[in-house]
């Protein structure tokens, strides 16, 4: 590519955050495109430059200023939302290897201060004005949300591994196992529903200006307001195909019964129904802004309801059908202005 080619021979000699950000924003554009091999191509080069940077190591952290030590962080953050982003697509997201592929991260220690950008100086930390909540919150919220599809932090309530003895008897730690015959997953649908309690929590803590209903406070400048409502926009949708990823792996398991099934299902469905109540209340202006990949969670999140199982003419099988209906009608408009643009 043209800029691959603007690199002299010591490019990689010395790694920055402008030279992880340069692959993250082509990896985004590609995806925008729907160009998947350019798109791993390019988050894996922000991967390896994060990493190089020791973006995932507290310990590096020691001897930054407040301004490189908050964009490391959020280079960390940017960076494990984007490869959750291109997970889901693969039917064995949220395997053991991206567990393994974060292990080493001190995910936990790694949030930013709760600052706009604009209240950080190289040497001082501002007051963030309590007139408004940071956009910072909105932020961790969204990488919060995120880590509840592929975890990047340990749930310490949910145990991912035990230890199974010949005698078939069970452990909550690995125990002395060294050859890995005993080492067996914990039961999933524990874990899925305790993600799905975890995401109500961190959407329930937001403030009202990220709720999902627009406040009726005083009104904020015309460019503050967009930058509300495009974070808001961005939280709920991703919440929203979030919660509906985890509910049809939990419908997916072999070992739930056909009452919890039933439930699952009018649960997906309510997930589906306040997402087109969300969607419908947002501007066009707002709506276009994040591109493709907004109307990418909601096809998948519309796509949820064609496998349902209600008998036809059904109370529930019909709400499915006019929800797939709105959904079409939603995605078509979208689809069309992106095709101009």
């Amino acid at each position: 590519s043209i800029i691959n080619k603007t690199k002299p021979p010591d490019y990689y000699d010395h790694s920055t955050v402008e030279k992880w950000a340069i692959p993250l924003c082509l990896g985004r554009a590609y995806a925008y495109l729907g160009n998947r091999k350019a798109i791993y191509y390019h988050f894996s080069e922000g991967h390896a430059l994060m990493q190089d940077l020791g973006c995932h190591r507290t310990s590096t952290y020691a001897s930054l200023d407040h301004v490189e030590a908050q964009l490391r962080k959020k280079a960390f953050w940017l960076t494990a939302i984007t490869y959750t982003h291109v997970r889901p697509e693969d039917p064995w997201w949220d395997s053991l290897r991206d567990r393994l592929v974060f292990e080493e991260y001190q995910a936990s220690e790694l949030f930013p201060l709760i600052l706009d950008d604009e209240y950080i100086t190289r040497g001082a930390l501002l007051e963030q004005p309590h007139t408004r909540p940071s956009l910072m919150v909105g932020f961790m919220a969204l990488a919060l949300i995120n880590n509840c599809l592929v975890s990047i932090m340990r749930d310490p309530a949910v145990s991912l591994f035990s230890t199974t003895t010949d005698c078939g008897s069970d452990r909550d730690s690995l125990g002395a196992c060294t050859c890995g015959r005993h080492i067996v997953p914990s039961p999933l649908a524990g874990l899925l529903r305790s993600r799905l309690s975890t995401l109500d929590r961190v959407v329930a803590d937001l403030p009202l200006e990220l709720g999902p209903h627009k406040p009726l406070g005083p009104s904020l400048d015309q460019a503050r307001s967009l930058q509300y409502e495009t974070m808001r926009l961005n939280l709920h949708i991703t919440y929203r195909w979030v919660q509906s990823l985890l509910i049809e792996r939990l419908i997916s398991l072999s070992g739930i019964g056909s009452e919890d099934r039933a439930d699952l299902w009018d649960m997906l469905q309510n997930v589906c129904a306040e997402l087109l109540m969300f969607v419908k209340q947002m501007t066009q202006e707002v709506l276009v802004l994040h591109g493709t990949s907004l109307s990418y969670k909601i096809r998948q999140t519309a796509a949820s309801l064609l496998g349902h199982p209600f008998l036809p003419g059904s109370a529930a099988s019909n709400r499915a059908q006019e929800q797939i209906k709105a959904f079409a009608d939603i995605l078509a408009s979208l689809d069309a202005i992106h095709a101009k643009s």
